[in-house]
């Protein structure tokens, strides 16, 4: 009671009164001000309470477009049909000051904040279509827009390691700088850094070899970066590109490669460029990189064999199909492509089995629960990392019809490999899920690629070999066969021979004195006191090993130079620099033939053959 009164007495004082008079009569005459600050002051409250926020519910919705749900750095959308009944998310943001946060961050190395996404029902599932995730990164961790070294990653549990979300895109807005993912389940989600590197596109030499008639080898790879062939730890300040496995099987070509961000970041240079292409084409990742691919084979005169593995197959495929004015490609190896897809890659098939019990799900399908578990693993595996391409890698996708719809090139030579052993044993052959995962039948599969698929229904020269996706390329007889096929087709031009001139070059004319060894000739006037040599034009025979010749002097000049040699051992050899005179074991430069005449020896040595050819004196000695 006491504390009422008081509190009745400040409200009746007349300084409140006072108070709350002069704030009304603000207002009454600052009608339009006091407007602007209310609606800053509510402005503010709202933001303060969105990016305040520790958790926030997302859920799935049926409209075409949705606005991202936003919890302070992270984004989150759900797209409509991507869970067959609504789905309904809890996003949380973890305490940085938490135990947890501490024990996460140990684990993972995130930076700035992470967070938790769980499905509200507790029912882990896979979406049908991806998730995307937008994490908006501070200005200082951005080095730019062609750097690609930050990418988001997530964990399964907090004791877990990190897992690297592939295909990762920086982006921009007016809001800021934001990596993007696409995602087909929730999980512990925060954002790294790897070491800062240059981004490079595009074909580029790994080895170079002196030109020959061998055209050079271009590997464009899928998935497997190990397809490159690099090995590691060989890179030194002489060789900065280390050694390689391609240069030991073709070590008379030059190796190239295509390079193409697949699986890492792909920096705003690219994201911009990407998107400028896809306002005036379909938005289709792999069309986007056949063309670029196309592009870059037009600006080499050259030809090249090409061996691409999975992805990069299907790549070469459009960009030469597509494109019939790219026609410096002379033979494609094409390693375990999907020609006609994978079931790996379709989502449909993987919802069937994710987040549910493997127990359960062995004894419905005749199976056992291990098999379940590497069936899942490895599939789930193999649509993260072909991230946004998985669209185009369905078996019923628009890009393998219109892929397919081309044909193949007629003037290009193609052969398929395929791997028929899977890398690891599952026991679903003659249960229902061999229907829907044929890759992982020993004989019908890679792991990765059907036969079917690899060899294209045997449109193209197909060869099977008895190993997996991931080490088919790595095999003696599969190399040996690749070196094989790209050793084909292929004539070693004749060498030239250099030999000695025997043609007359000049005959003696009618009047033209010859004189048969080589000689002084002066033609002395005396005009007064002057002694004047007249300009003489003569004749010089020479007689050597192969018959005789005769060859002209017109240098203008009272002298026609005599060497001390024998009759028949040598012979000259005009060039820009003078003159040289071949010897039995010696060549010497005659020079200053207008003036003064100067000599020096160029060559010593038992001499086979000597010539000149393209304005160079060449020389062949005894040791070759």
């Amino acid at each position: 009671m006491p504390k009422l009164k008081g509190i009745s007495r400040i409200l009746k004082s007349d300084k409140l009164k006072n108070i709350v008079k002069k704030i009304m009569g603000f207002i009454s005459s600052h009608r339009l001000l006091s407007l602007l600050i209310v609606g800053a002051v509510v402005a503010l409250v709202v933001i303060l309470a969105i990016f305040g926020r520790k958790e926030v519910v997302v859920v799935q919705t049926q409209e075409k477009r949705k606005a991202p749900v936003t919890i302070n750095r992270l984004e989150i959308i759900v797209p409509p049909g991507a869970f067959p009944t609504g789905k309904r998310f809890l996003i949380k943001e973890i305490p940085r000051d938490s135990e947890r946060y501490r024990r996460i961050v140990e684990k993972s190395n995130f930076l700035e904040e992470v967070y938790e996404v769980v499905p509200k029902d507790g029912r882990e599932e896979l979406a049908l279509i991806p998730l995307t995730l937008r994490y908006r990164i501070p200005r200082k961790y951005y080095l730019g827009n062609d750097s690609f070294n930050l990418f988001l990653g997530y964990m399964k549990s907090d004791d877990d390691v990190l897992r690297r979300i592939y295909g990762c895109e920086m982006k921009e807005d007016d809001r800021g700088v934001y990596i993007e993912a696409k995602v087909f389940h929730t999980s512990i989600i925060g954002f790294s850094a790897g070491s800062p590197k240059e981004f490079v596109m595009g074909i580029r030499n790994m080895i170079e070899r002196p030109p020959s008639y061998k055209p050079p080898v271009l590997i464009i790879p899928g998935i497997d970066g190990n397809f490159v062939g690099a090995i590691p730890k060989t890179r030194t300040n002489e060789n900065p590109q280390g050694k390689n496995i391609w240069e030991f099987i073709f070590p008379d070509r030059s190796i190239w490669v295509y390079r193409y961000p697949l699986k890492s970041t792909r920096p705003k240079v690219y994201t911009d460029a990407a998107e400028a292409f896809f306002e005036r084409n379909k938005r289709d990742y792999l069309i986007y990189e056949a063309k670029r691919l196309a592009t870059e084979l037009k600006r080499f005169p050259y030809k090249f064999d090409v061996v691409a593995h999975g992805i990069g197959g299907l790549l070469i495929r459009y960009a030469i199909e597509s494109d019939p004015t790219v026609t410096n490609v002379r033979r494609v190896v094409l390693v375990d492509v999907p020609n006609l897809g994978t079931n790996l890659a379709n989502p449909v098939y993987l919802n069937l089995l994710y987040g549910k019990s493997p127990d359960a799900l062995a004894e419905i399908y005749g199976t056992d629960p291990d098999s379940i578990r590497f069936l899942v693993k490895n599939a789930l595996d193999y649509l993260e990392k072909v991230n946004v391409f998985w669209v185009d890698l369905k078996p019923d996708s628009d890009f393998i019809h219109i892929l397919n719809s081309f044909g193949l090139r007629k003037d290009v030579d193609y052969l398929a490999i395929s791997g028929t052993t899977p890398s690891f044993t599952v026991r679903i052959t003659g249960t229902e899920l061999e229907k829907l995962y044929p890759e992982f039948i020993e004989g019908s599969g890679d792991g990765v690629v059907t036969t079917n698929s690899a060899c294209y229904e045997g449109k193209m020269d197909c060869v099977k070999f008895p190993h997996s996706f991931s080490d088919i390329y790595l095999q003696p007889e599969v190399l040996d066969k690749i070196k094989e096929f790209l050793e084909g087709g292929l004539k070693e031009p004749e060498e030239y021979v250099f030999k000695d001139d025997t043609f007359i070059e000049r005959t003696a004319s009618p009047g033209c004195e010859i004189l048969p060894t080589p000689t002084i000739v002066e033609e002395i006037t005396e005009t007064g006191t002057k002694a004047e040599s007249k300009k003489s034009t003569k004749m010089l025979q020479l007689e050597i090993s192969t018959g005789e010749r005769y060859l002209p002097l017109n240098y203008q000049t009272n002298r026609i130079f005599e060497f001390p040699t024998e009759r028949g051992k040598f012979r000259f050899l005009n060039s820009d620099y003078g003159i040289y005179v071949v010897m039995e074991n010696e060549i010497t430069l005659l020079t200053d033939i207008l003036s003064e005449p100067s000599s020096s020896i160029v060559y010593v040595g038992e001499k086979i053959h000597a010539n000149m050819f393209d304005g160079k004196l060449y020389v062949l000695d005894s040791s070759g």
